[in-house]
């Protein structure tokens, strides 16, 4: 474990930029009931939940997305 002394805080913005660089390459296909769905102009922000191991995953798919899938 690294020393907090010795460890850089980083901004949430390059948090997010390292995560979607490695997310980027990968595919995966989740799983979950859709909860406390709640529409905006945009986009449409949901909640994927895995209530067996009590998870939750904050989620959005733009409407004109939506639209599309039907």
């Amino acid at each position: 474990m690294a020393n907090q002394e010795t460890e850089k805080a980083i901004t949430v913005s390059e948090f997010i930029t390292h995560l979607n660089l490695y997310l980027v390459s990968q595919n995966a296909l989740v799983q979950g009931e859709v909860g406390e769905v709640k529409p905006y102009p945009a986009f449409l922000f949901f909640k994927l939940l895995d209530k067996e191991k009590k998870a939750v995953l904050g989620c959005f798919i733009w409407k004109r997305d939506l639209e599309r899938l039907g």
